[in-house]
């Protein structure tokens, strides 16, 4: 889903949100729509009281624990982050603000806010060893850290009331990997002496799109030779869509020498992958990467 093609049941459940008076505030995925291009979700991830959950009884809830509740609206999978977490209760409070979306004003998180939510919740998923959501993570991070202008230790700050020490420093280790990155692509590149425009490129929202795939194959064990992945797969690992160009021209899946300005490329040939065969299909297409 993304905010050209966002089903009917997401303008429903907003409107029924606002008709019952239902404090909340939207976070994840959609919200980062909001800030970003080419972010892609399939579900829609609120901060919301218990109390106010039971007040929406059309949301069926399959799922719940402490801090989290799983259900379904309409066929869309809503995700609850629960206030009964302190980190979460004060980002609905704190880190607020309105959003124009589906054409609607929706109270959603601010950019701290999201990047606080995505930070808290990075060690545990290393910890957990769910690569394909970390790269997600990580990649939503360092978008919102290039595109605006954020007071990092402000949110260190805020996270050390959440976080143990040990988190702590993983947190910290994290972004500075990711700051050291956007310097990489901020600085100027030369080629022979001669400055070229296209390698000064600052890095992009497009030139990050693609860490998650990489992150994704060097999870890989070393002694898998050939990873099988659909279209489909690459999408949820990525968190976004392939362009229409990857299931219309074979070249758009070539290695390169110089993968400089091919991030996809870039992705699997850092990761220590190059593609072996792929088929191109809208629907049903799908790409081998074997190590090199």
């Amino acid at each position: 889903m993304n905010s050209d093609s966002v089903p009917q049941s997401v303008t429903h459940l907003f409107g029924l949100l606002q008709q019952r008076q239902i404090d909340y505030l939207l976070v994840g995925g959609v919200a980062l729509l909001t800030y970003i291009e080419g972010r892609n979700t399939q579900d829609i991830d609120l901060i919301m009281a218990l109390s106010s959950l039971e007040s929406v009884p059309e949301i069926i809830v399959s799922s719940q624990d402490m801090y989290f509740a799983r259900g379904e609206f309409e066929g869309l999978q809503i995700d609850i982050l629960l206030t009964d977490n302190p980190l979460f209760d004060k980002v609905r409070q704190k880190y607020t603000t309105e959003r124009d979306f589906v054409e609607q004003t929706i109270p959603t998180a601010t950019v701290e806010g999201l990047l606080l939510l995505k930070l808290y919740a990075l060690p545990s998923l290393y910890r957990q060893g769910s690569f394909a959501r970390v790269g997600i993570y990580e990649n939503d991070v360092a978008t919102l850290l290039h595109d605006f202008s954020v007071d990092v230790e402000a949110l260190y700050a805020e996270l050390s009331a959440h976080l143990s020490t040990t988190d702590m420093a993983e947190v910290r280790g994290i972004v500075a990997e990711i700051q050291q990155r956007i310097e990489r692509f901020q600085q100027p590149r030369r080629t022979g002496g001669i400055k070229r425009d296209m390698e000064c490129m600052p890095m992009t929202s497009r030139h990050l799109k693609y860490e998650p795939l990489e992150l994704h194959l060097r999870s890989i064990p070393q002694d898998i030779e050939a990873v099988n992945l659909t279209f489909t797969e690459v999408e949820r690992i990525l968190g976004t869509s392939l362009p229409d160009s990857a299931s219309s021209y074979r070249e758009w899946w070539s290695n390169q020498r110089d993968t400089s300005k091919r991030p996809q490329a870039h992705a699997w040939q850092s990761a220590g992958f190059e593609v072996d065969t792929v088929t191109l299909d809208k629907t049903n297409g799908h790409v081998c990467f074997r190590r090199k």
